[in-house]
């Protein structure tokens, strides 16, 4: 999942990294009903098949974020992040809620 970071406090989830033919490409979010791709023959004419190339600000959650060492500026301390939380509003797919740094997952596992 690609999160656009700034100075909002829940970051929105952009899309996701797909592969195809070994090259990456961005899905944006738009193209997403819930947890599915949607599945309307308009959307196909959507989908941008060009190399994904990360842009300033994007941050990807299971390679830059999921189980790496990160700075708690809160607690001033270094934490490895266990899960990420998401939240659906109404005006985006998914937003970043927060960051489980325990040694137990969020969904409690």
């Amino acid at each position: 999942m690609v999160v656009r970071y700034g100075d909002e406090e829940h970051p929105p989830v952009i899309g996701l990294v797909a592969r195809y033919r070994r090259r990456n490409f961005l899905c944006r979010a738009v193209t997403f009903q819930g947890t599915r791709p949607a599945r309307r023959e308009d959307d196909v004419g959507d989908i941008d098949l060009s190399p994904f190339v990360r842009r300033d600000g994007e941050v990807l959650l299971g390679k830059d974020v999921l189980d790496n060492q990160l700075i708690d500026v809160d607690g001033k301390r270094v934490v490895r992040v266990n899960d990420v939380q998401l939240i659906e509003t109404g005006e985006v797919w998914r937003r970043v809620a927060g960051a489980d740094v325990s040694l137990q997952d969020l969904s409690g596992g």
